[in-house]
This record gives structure tokens, C-alpha cells and sequence, in this order.
């Protein structure tokens, strides 16, 4: 077996929404207030789930806009730096919204920009598209959740690849496989159950299996002790990098523009709520700024004043050798998805793709990625 790392798994962590310097700042300057509320948008195009998340799927963006009513401390004034050219694309110096952030979010909050009608959209990458977490994501989709909107929202998503597809004729990588989600104790199979009842109100349509059918379904699965599971035909997964370069050919189609190698150092507020978004190639005024950086989210919203309970944690996913079980099918195996296991598998070539979850699982770049 091959044992891949895979140290970018945002992860949200509880806690206080200020750190105790910025409160104590707050409380100089006389405010009585020392939390204040703000929205983390989950990630508008991949599913989320409540147990099997890909690397994809915890990605995170935040949207702020004149987040700074508190006084809260914030980057120098913008420098007066002339904008330079990447590659053959101009660097624009006012937009209406900056993306920061050229992952598959980043891409896609600017693909459905664009899409809703706002041509005048940017997106600002340090490096490549996909050089952050994207690349290395497990790519999986998954429409069971917990929230009906959010259940409603990853239907949406997974309906909507083919779309991209047809519209750019770029690959996605989509491998509609199917997927069960197992249940080993009378309280997650009721749970399951009352999941397929909220899908067949909403229009997907999933189905319980016996155990007995989920071998003939999913035959490399253990059924030892399980009571049952709920099979979706839509789970799958996909490419991340070729649905991040859809999403981006897609954008660009709708008049966005696009620019790489182009570092965000400083994002600072003016007076009427706009922002001057500071980068090594120049300074961008724009009306509204996206926080899709992901592993360096926390650090963009710094810039600006916002603290972030965002932290990256390690996760750990297996490549078996090839399985005469896998690659003698004639179809693809499903997904498999334990909860009580905390683990998941899919096919991944002639062999399988294992990942697990842990308890106690390690922080990375505690100080700052």
C-alpha cells in the first residue's frame, strides 16, 4: 500500500470569534461588545456532509464586505503601485467583486458571478489554479445531509458538473458510481430512514438497503454487524483540478477575468465600505472582496481586521495495490461510507482509495500556513 498525506483538510474549530488581543483592543476603545458575529459560507458548490468529507468538501469561503465597524486595527494604507501584466491578461485596477483564492471555491463563486449577470469579477491567485488544497482533494460528492438546504444545495452542485461540462467542453473527471452509506446501530438506521424520507420530498431519489443488498451493490463491503444502509445513485466523484479549470474556462466566458501569480499582501478598507485589494502586481479597488484562499482563509480575513476560527488538520487516506475484486467488476464500485468507522472508500484505478478520520487528530501549521 502507498500512504498518502494529505495535510490540507480545513477544519473549523469552536471557540471565541475574537482572539483575547483583538477583545482586549476592543475593550480600549471603550466597546462593551467583545464578540462579534460574522457568516463563514460553506463551499456554494461541493457538497458538505456531517460525516464523510473529502478534502473538496471542507473547503471553506467567507464573504466580507466593510467588516470593520468596531474599529477593529487593519492593514497600512494601500501603496500607489502601477499594475503589471500576467501573461496576456491586464490587470485590471477596479472591479466590482475580487475573488482571493483560485481554488475549485474561488472558481466557482466566480463562475456563479458570472452567471447571475456581474461580468466586472475578478479573481486574484498566488499561483496556479489548484496549487492550494484543491489539488490533492479526494474529489468526492455525496448528497446526504443532515440540513435540507444544504442536502438541496449538493443536488444542485452535482447536477449542475454535467452542465459545466455541456457549456465548456472540458472534462470534469464525473464518475456517477453510486454510494451507501452504512448503519451499524438502530439509531443510525432510523436516521437513514428519515433521510430518505426528506430526499423523496425533495426530489432525489435515494433508497434503503437491506444488508444482503448492499453486498450484491457494494461486494468488497464487510456487512458483518450492519443493519442496513441508504444507496444514492448520485454519489460519486470527480476530478478537482478539470472541475476547477471549468469553472474558470466558464467564468471567463461570462467576462471574468482571471489573473495568477499575483499575491494579496494587504486588503484595507475605505471610508465608503469598498476596498483597495493590495497585491505585488498592483492595488485593486473593489467593491466587494470573496475570502476563498482556504488554507491561508485565516490570513486573508486577518488582513482585513477579521479573525477566523479556521484551523487545517491532518488527514490520512490509503492507495491499495491493485484488487482482482475491483478491477474484474464490469461497473465501478460504489462508495462505501462507515460513520461509525469515521471512514470511507472508492475506487481508485484498479484498486481502492481508504480514508479515515481521527479522533484525536493533529492541527497543521499551527502558526500559519
Amino acid at each position: 500500500m502507498t500512504l498518502c498525506r494529505n495535510q490540507a483538510h480545513p477544519h473549523t474549530l469552536r471557540g471565541d470569534l475574537l482572539d483575547p488581543e483583538i477583545i482586549d483592543d476592543l475593550r480600549k476603545r471603550g466597546h462593551k461588545e467583545t464578540t462579534k458575529r460574522f457568516e463563514i459560507h460553506f463551499d456554494v458548490h461541493q457538497p458538505v456532509v456531517s460525516f464523510c468529507k473529502s478534502t473538496l468538501d471542507l473547503t471553506r469561503a467567507s464573504c466580507f464586505r466593510n467588516h470593520n465597524p468596531l474599529g477593529l486595527r487593519v492593514a497600512k494604507p494601500a501603496r500607489n503601485v502601477a499594475p503589471k501584466r500576467e501573461g496576456s491578461v491586464t490587470m485590471k485596477s477596479t472591479t466590482r467583486v475580487c475573488v482571493i483564492g483560485g481554488g475549485v471555491v474561488g472558481c466557482s463563486v466566480l463562475y456563479h458571478l458570472t452567471k447571475l449577470g456581474w461580468s466586472d469579477v475578478m479573481l486574484l491567485e498566488r499561483s496556479e489554479l489548484t496549487s492550494g488544497s484543491t489539488w490533492h482533494a479526494a474529489g468526492g460528492f455525496h448528497t446526504l445531509n443532515g440540513d435540507t438546504n444544504m442536502a438541496a444545495l449538493q443536488g444542485y452542485t452535482i447536477r449542475l458538473y454535467r452542465e459545466l461540462e455541456a457549456l465548456t467542453g472540458m472534462s470534469c473527471g464525473l464518475h456517477h458510481v453510486g454510494g451507501v452509506t452504512l448503519a451499524d446501530t438502530p439509531e443510525r438506521f432510523d436516521m437513514l430512514k428519515a433521510e430518505r424520507a426528506k430526499h423523496r420530498y425533495m426530489g432525489l431519489e435515494t433508497e434503503i438497503l437491506s444488508p444482503e443488498e448492499i453486498a450484491k451493490v457494494a461486494p468488497i463491503t464487510n456487512i458483518a454487524g450492519i443493519l442496513g444502509g441508504l444507496y444514492d445513485p448520485l454519489d460519486g466523484h470527480l476530478d478537482p483540478s478539470g472541475t476547477t479549470h471549468a469553472y474558470a474556462k466558464a467564468a471567463r466566458m461570462g467576462g471574468a477575468t482571471i489573473i495568477t501569480h499575483c499575491k494579496v499582501i494587504e486588503t484595507n478598507p475605505r471610508p465608503d465600505g469598498t476596498w483597495d485589494v493590495v497585491t505585488d502586481q498592483g492595488t485593486v479597488h473593489a467593491e466587494h472582496v470573496v475570502n476563498a484562499a482556504g488554507l491561508w482563509a485565516r490570513e486573508v480575513a486577518a488582513m482585513a481586521g477579521v479573525y477566523l476560527p479556521l484551523h487545517p488538520m491532518e488527514h490520512q487516506y490509503l492507495v491499495t495495490d491493485e484488487i482482482p475484486e475491483i478491477y474484474e467488476r464490469d461497473t465501478e464500485h460504489p462508495h462505501v461510507m462507515d460513520p461509525a468507522g469515521e471512514s470511507y472508500l472508492r475506487q481508485e484505478g484498479r484498486g481502492l482509495c481508504i480514508g479515515f478520520y481521527e479522533q484525536p487528530c493533529e492541527p497543521w501549521a499551527v502558526n500559519g500556513t
